[in-house]
Parts: structure tokens; C-alpha cells; sequence
């Protein structure tokens, strides 16, 4: 809620602005951006470890400039999230012994408000800090690997999805959305193009980018799936670093409290088109703004 009202009162912000700046010319923007990826979730929940999951991301973007304040991006994203347990400063965590790794495709639309006036080639408009709000809506297959092979964990039921003994507990969605908010920098550097840097936080509504949410299952149950029995190997994979596998039916495995998050941080590229109309012979400009 607190997303949505933000966005509203940006858009709020754009039309109040744009009646206000008749002679700023609307411009559409082109680019690409370039830089990493993170994850925050069940496997990495503290912040200062953040940097271990970093990964290479990228994406393409167009922008709608309404005026030097008020722009509205959208964007196309790919991206790598990854998360291991070995990594973890909690002794749980390291017997736990899950990882992942997921592709992400994320298609995304936000606001954005520049603190100062954003004017192409100007000699003092040419930079400014901005914050963004929005949305997006994405695509995620989470995976594990084991001897040597990637395994695809939705359709594994590694908590009990598609056993009958856990009716109710059904297949989660491998597309969710999220509400999206950040910050970053623009610069004009040379006649219509522009560079800058961005950092875009996205708060997810699902609890599954790492296969990981509630409580684990009875594996004799699950290991009597079509899978040759991947489906407990992969639920449980304590035995591996503990003398005794910590997996025992009930017992929590994820945090099925909060959701999990991502974010997008890198350097962008962008080339504008400027967007004229010419006011008629004897006609003042004022009267074709």
C-alpha cells in the first residue's frame, strides 16, 4: 500500500508538473543497462551477506519523459539469482545445506521523479538524483544441483506439492509480481545521450524463489514420487554436512512469514528523441504548448 499511494502521488506530481512546464518538449528515451543482481530470501536473510549472491544482470529499457521532472520507464530484465546455505553465518543454515539457483525474466514499470529539472544538453539541467516506484511482473524456475545435474524444483514438490497426504498444499505459481522502489543518478553527456546508474529493490509476492517457505514433509512420502526419489534428496540435504539429517516432518524449513525479495543495480545507457511541434506563422509558441 505504501508502493501504491507512492505511485500515486507521483503520477499526481506528473500531470501537476506537466501543466505547469508548457515548453518542455517530450522526449522518448531508448537504452540498455548493464550490472548485477542480488537475492534476500530464506537462504540469505541478512543484509551484510547480500554481496555474496551478486550475479550478472542486464535488461533494455524505454522512457517516457512528461517533463524535467516526471518520467515513466519501462523495462525488460534478465537476470541469475542464487543462494546457498554453506555461505551462511547461522550454524542452522549451514546444516540445513539447501541452495538454488533460479533464471529470472522481469518486465517492469516505474515512476520516476528527478529531485532537479532534467534537461538534455543544458548547461545546468544536465544531472540529477532520482527516486523510482512501480511494479513488475516476473518469471523464475528455481533449480539445485546434484552430481553433476540441475535439477527443476517445482514440479519436485520438495514440501509436500501434488502428494495427496498434503492435500491443500498446492504447486506454487512460477509467475508472481512485486511492488518495486530505489534511487540512482542521470547525466546527459553528448547530444541526446545520456548514462547513469539505478537501483531497483523489488519486494515479491511469493515465498518461493528458492523453493523454500514452510515445513518439511515425511521424505518417505515424497520419495515414492514419479521423480526415482530426487524430490527427498533434494528436500533434505542435511545428511550431507550433519551426522543425523535434520529433516524431520514438522519441523520448519523456510520462513513462510515474509515474502522473498531481488534487486537490480547497474549502469545504463540511454539515446533520446526529441519530440517537436512548430507553431504556425504569426502564431506565438504559447498557444501550441
Amino acid at each position: 500500500m505504501r508502493s501504491l499511494t507512492a505511485i500515486l502521488f507521483l503520477l499526481c506530481l506528473s500531470f501537476s508538473a506537466k501543466a505547469q512546464d508548457r515548453l518542455f518538449s517530450q522526449k522518448y528515451s531508448f537504452g540498455f543497462w548493464l550490472g548485477s543482481s542480488a537475492y534476500v530470501g530464506d537462504i540469505t536473510p541478512a543484509y551484510p551477506n547480500i554481496y555474496q549472491t551478486l550475479r550478472p544482470a542486464a535488461g533494455i529499457f524505454s522512457r517516457i519523459n512528461f517533463n524535467p521532472r516526471i518520467a515513466w520507464k519501462t523495462s525488460l530484465n534478465a537476470a541469475t539469482l542464487v543462494g546457498d546455505d554453506r555461505l551462511s553465518d547461522n550454524v542452522y543454515n549451514q546444516f540445513r545445506n539447501l541452495s538454488f539457483r533460479t533464471r529470472v525474466l522481469d518486465l517492469s514499470g516505474q515512476v520516476e521523479f528527478n529531485f532537479f529539472k532534467y534537461i538534455l544538453n543544458s548547461d545546468h539541467n544536465s544531472a540529477t538524483p532520482y527516486v523510482l516506484a512501480g511494479f513488475s511482473v516476473f518469471y523464475f524456475n528455481p533449480q539445485a544441483y546434484y552430481e553433476g545435474n540441475w535439477y527443476n524444483l517445482q514440479p519436485l514438490g520438495t514440501e509436500g506439492q501434488q502428494f495427496p497426504q498434503y492435500s491443500g498444499n498446492e504447486p506454487y505459481s512460477r509467475v508472481s509480481w512485486a511492488f518495486l522502489y530505489g534511487g540512482g543518478i542521470k547525466l546527459s553527456i553528448h547530444k541526446g545521450f545520456s548514462m547513469g546508474f539505478e537501483v531497483g529493490y523489488r519486494s515479491t509476492f511469493t515465498d518461493y524463489l528458492d523453493d523454500i517457505s514452510t515445513y518439511y514433509v515425511d521424505n518417505d512420502v515424497i520419495a515414492s514420487g514419479r521423480d526415482g526419489g530426487m524430490a527427498a534428496i533434494l528436500a533434505d540435504r542435511s545428511s550431507e554436512r550433519a551426522s543425523e539429517p535434520i529433516g524431520l516432518e514438522g519441523r520448519q524449513r523456510g520462513n513462510f512469514e515474509d515474502f522473498d525479495h531481488y534487486l537490480f543495480m547497474g549502469i545504463n545507457m540511454a539515446i533520446t528523441i526529441r519530440k517537436r511541434r512548430c507553431p504556425a506563422p504569426g502564431n506565438s509558441i504559447f498557444e501550441k504548448w
